[in-house]
């Protein structure tokens, strides 16, 4: 079986857009109509049938449960390149033999050892992912307003002329995940009280609303330190080129708080070509901005 993600030169848990973007790299490079190669049409089929499988969430996850341990070894190391070696194997009395002596190969091991650094770059990706999402939810506290109903709180909301009532219901539209109101904490983004505007922007990240992205990507402007802040660290949960581009405009924030959050959630949703962008704060006055880049430069690469 072959390795689909090798195929395509991507992470498991790479997302749509990354296996798109991959694709099309790919397909420039194995067309028949522009490579004339030997082994141009196989490779392009396989391609095409990688691509079919892992952009498809439903066939991709049945791909995923599959048992792939050979395909980590030997088959993982060729790739495309793998049929001849299972013709030549199949030609071969003595299959076991043949698959250790090509194991002892310098390409078998380099390869190899390649899959168990990349494995490990995965797991330290995942890790990453865990720990920079999970500061959006470490925000939800309970507190005396809970127990009331969306209804309620949206209300209060509206009506409340205490800013830290107005914040406080926010924040329980977004533990209650309640995407019906969402135009209610969209407008609070825009309220005279920089408290409420940052728990609206806290909320949305934690209702993860599409419609509401474009709103918290103009809140990068906010001229409140902590408000852009808050927006830096909920865009990481939406994996969109609009946050990704909102991201890297807070880079040139001028509050190195601000940009360090930004960094962090870029190496959640962003790429290798965003890790451009990062190197370039390896020179930035603020040792914890320089030290946000170095760990998510290597978390991306």
């Amino acid at each position: 079986m072959y390795n689909y993600y090798d195929i395509l030169d991507i992470r498991k848990d790479a997302t749509i857009s990354e296996i798109r973007l991959a694709y099309k790299k790919a397909i420039h490079k194995y067309h028949p109509d522009l490579n004339k190669e030997k082994d141009t049409s196989e490779k392009f089929k396989l391609l095409v049938k990688a691509y079919n499988t892992l952009s498809n969430p439903i066939k991709r996850l049945e791909y995923d449960k599959a048992p792939n341990y050979f395909k980590n070894s030997v088959q993982n190391s060729t790739t495309i390149n793998e049929k001849d070696n299972n013709k030549t194997l199949n030609n071969d009395k003595k299959g076991v033999k043949f698959i250790f002596s090509n194991l002892l190969k310098k390409e078998h091991l380099d390869n190899f050892f390649y899959n168990i650094k990349k494995a490990k770059s995965e797991l330290r990706k995942k890790r990453f992912i865990e720990r920079e999402k999970a500061k959006i939810e470490n925000n939800i506290k309970v507190n005396y307003y809970e127990e009331m109903n969306s209804v309620e709180l949206v209300a209060r909301l509206r009506t409340s002329t205490n800013p830290y009532v107005r914040a406080n219901m926010a924040k329980l539209i977004g533990i209650k995940k309640d995407k019906e109101y969402v135009f209610d904490l969209i407008k609070s983004l825009s309220d005279s009280s920089t408290i409420v505007r940052k728990e609206a922007a806290s909320a949305l990240g934690i209702i993860k609303d599409y419609r509401s992205l474009n709103f918290l990507a103009n809140g990068i402007y906010d001229y409140e330190n902590q408000v852009r802040y808050e927006i830096a660290k909920s865009l990481r949960n939406f994996d969109d080129t609009r946050a990704i581009s909102a991201l890297v405009k807070m880079l040139s924030d001028k509050d190195d708080e601000v940009v360090a959050e930004a960094v962090y959630s870029l190496g959640v949703i962003g790429d290798n070509e965003i890790a451009n962008e990062i190197r370039k704060l390896y020179k930035h006055s603020s040792l914890k901005v320089k030290k946000a880049a170095l760990e998510v430069v290597k978390i991306l690469r």
